[in-house]
């Protein structure tokens, strides 16, 4: 009887020790399933947010006061890019035949070893548009056959800090060798101090996330010192040789643009005065646009950038006042046309400032004005 108990006893034991190894293995799969669950639902509402860039809609506030407003993805066409050489950075932006569309430099891009582009064009030739549409073009083919499974994370940096970006890669990716599309648009419109962190951060990415491409946007004008090599130099450039031109339109692009919007021809922009340099830039494209609908094109005619810059800003500052009139909230009139003025000056310092010449007719007109 006392072998039997001495054999139960050790089969008991025997027992423990299995049920005391296993627990730990079971208790640590089931907090490994549950956070690989997290991240795929963190990973999802982030993709979705990436699909809904296309989605997004350029003065969209004015959608009470002319009507319909179309979200970018029924009108954009993709820019013509030419590739530069980083010595000529100091030109800024040039006028040159082009080699291809921005959509497939970013498929080249994505199948090259390189790590960074650099994406750099003039006010106005559509950075952040491009930018918001690739990053949901790359969402809808996350996950299908034949895609490149890129998971892009659309950044603008002036909304946004170094730790805020690195927070957001670590949130998303599954694992370390996950292929990320960061893509960082308006180096320019942050500070030297926060582009000098970003800068850093770049380097450090093309280290620490092995499968990262990055895209960054800017105009010219940034770096024009002699830091300019360190710039090249971080961002991974320098060896390179070579950084990326996003074009101003074709004119059969402008022509078709026009049409996906409707109701304006580009044989009205130019019978308007409206130059070639200016109506092959979509935000002019798009700005003539609004103001079509809203009745106010013909005012234009000979002012050129100036008068669409006054023509909008006197549409935009009214629907505003005719909104807080709407709500019954009582504001000084007196302060509100101060700063319908302020509005309206800037308007006009910045067009004559972008501007290379301006007739002295259209001087006096503005002044008139």
């Amino acid at each position: 009887m006392s072998n039997i108990k001495n054999i139960e006893e050790g089969r008991l034991t025997e027992f423990k020790i299995e049920i005391l190894d296993r627990f730990p293995k079971t208790f640590k799969n089931y907090y490994d399933e549950k956070e690989k669950t997290s991240r795929k639902q963190t990973l999802q509402r982030h993709l979705n947010e990436m699909k809904a860039l296309a989605e997004y809609k350029f003065l969209e506030d004015l959608e009470d006061e002319i009507g319909y407003i179309p979200p970018i993805k029924e009108y954009y066409r993709p820019n013509p890019c030419v590739k530069r050489d980083i010595g000529s950075w100091k030109t800024g932006p040039v006028r040159q035949s082009s080699e291809m569309n921005i959509e497939d430099v970013v498929e080249i891009f994505l199948k090259s070893e390189n790590k960074v582009l650099l994406l750099a064009a003039d006010f106005g030739t559509g950075k952040t548009t491009a930018s918001r549409i690739l990053a949901s073009k790359y969402a809808e083919d996350f996950g299908k056959v034949n895609s490149n499974n890129y998971i892009p994370v659309f950044l603008k940096l002036v909304k946004i800090s170094k730790d805020d970006i690195k927070s957001k890669l670590d949130e998303i990716m599954m694992t370390k060798y996950q292929k990320i599309l960061l893509i960082l648009d308006g180096l320019d419109e942050i500070t030297s101090e926060e582009r000098d962190r970003i800068i850093s951060f770049v380097s450090e990415c093309r280290n620490s996330y092995p499968n990262i491409k990055i895209i960054i946007t800017t105009r010219f004008g940034i770096y024009l010192d002699e830091s300019e090599d360190k710039f090249f130099r971080n961002i991974g450039l320098e060896q390179l040789g070579h950084f990326y031109q996003l074009m101003p339109l074709t004119e059969e692009l402008a022509e078709n643009m026009l049409e996906k919007l409707g109701g304006l021809s580009l044989d009205e922009v130019r019978k308007l005065g409206i130059s070639e340099e200016e109506y092959t830039k979509p935000i002019y494209l798009y700005l003539l646009w609004v103001l079509k609908k809203a009745g106010r094109l013909e005012k234009l005619r000979g002012y050129g950038k100036s008068g669409i810059y006054l023509a909008l800003t006197n549409l935009v500052s009214r629907y505003k006042a005719k909104c807080v009139k709407d709500k019954e909230i009582k504001l000084e009139e007196r302060k509100d046309k101060k700063a319908r003025n302020v509005l309206i000056h800037i308007a006009v310092l910045r067009t004559i400032f972008e501007s290379e010449e301006l007739s002295k007719g259209g001087d006096r007109r503005v002044s008139e004005r």
